[in-house]
């Protein structure tokens, strides 16, 4: 009997130290699986474009078009087909974005579409790069995101040139904030 309440003891203690070991495994493990960002966010400081596979539609495409960013065909960075949304971010694409009213969608695409891809940046970007960025939902589900200063294409960042912005666009970014 005498050994049998000395290991009670000893396993006590033993107990004790497992259950504190797993619940610590518990809580990492759930935290490593639960903690990741969502991938339709962009990170401050982020320059690549997410691609948000998640349709808005009905029947989800099988594959999602290439052409939806990247050197367009006449020169231009974006497809401006088919577009259904697009939103602008303040703060690094972080916050409540603005939506582009009806109103001054044609406007806000014609502006868009003078956007052509400039030289290769350089691997650190300087502060302030990419403050705002854009969002395009295109009517088969793609949405498309990225800065508005640069954009990676082909896993090179280039520097993104476009014309002077509409005067409805200060109007739109002004509705965008913090979370």
């Amino acid at each position: 009997m005498y050994y049998i309440s000395r290991y009670i003891k000893l396993g006590g203690t033993t107990i004790k130290q497992l259950f504190a070991t797993m619940l610590a495994a518990i809580l990492l493990l759930s935290c490593a699986t639960g903690c990741r960002p969502d991938p339709g966010i962009a990170l401050p400081g982020a320059t690549t474009p997410t691609i948000v596979t998640d349709p808005t539609i009905d029947t989800p495409p099988t594959t999602l078009p290439q052409e939806t960013f990247g050197p367009q065909p006449g020169g231009g960075i974006f497809n401006l087909d088919n577009v259904v949304r697009i939103t602008f971010y303040l703060y690094y694409g972080q916050g409540t974005g603005s939506d582009v009213p009806a109103e001054h969608m044609q406007e806000i695409i014609d502006w868009l579409a003078t956007f052509t891809m400039g030289g290769a940046a350089p691997e650190i970007l300087p502060p302030g790069t990419n403050t705002v960025y854009v969002e395009i939902e295109y009517g088969y589900g793609a949405v498309f995101r990225t800065g508005m200063d640069t954009v990676d294409f082909a896993g090179t960042i280039y520097y993104i040139n476009g014309s002077e912005a509409p005067a409805c666009y200060q109007e739109i970014i002004n509705g965008a904030s913090l979370p």
